[in-house]
């Protein structure tokens, strides 16, 4: 966890198949932004580890925000293989 403020953010790993250069990084790290405002922020990216590293201040990863950030990542053409609680 990480505590902003009197806030505390969760991180998450999000593994994603098919990311392959910088490119592939900013798309999906802008869709994030532009889909999720404020409410998930990206902590790190990496194709070459197929690592995406999230914080939220939501009590946790709901089912819904799961499949909402699920889709967003696969509008772009990308997979989520998993996601967990780092």
């Amino acid at each position: 966890m990480i505590v902003i403020g009197d806030r505390m953010a969760i991180k998450y790993h999000v593994f994603i198949k098919g990311m392959h250069c910088q490119s592939c990084e900013e798309l999906i790290k802008d869709s994030i932004k532009d889909y999720f405002s404020d409410r998930i922020k990206v902590v790190e990216i990496s194709a070459k580890k197929g690592l995406l590293v999230i914080s939220t201040e939501e009590a946790e990863l709901d089912k819904k925000l799961r499949n909402d950030l699920e889709k967003v990542i696969k509008n772009e053409g990308y997979e989520v293989v998993k996601i967990s609680q780092a």
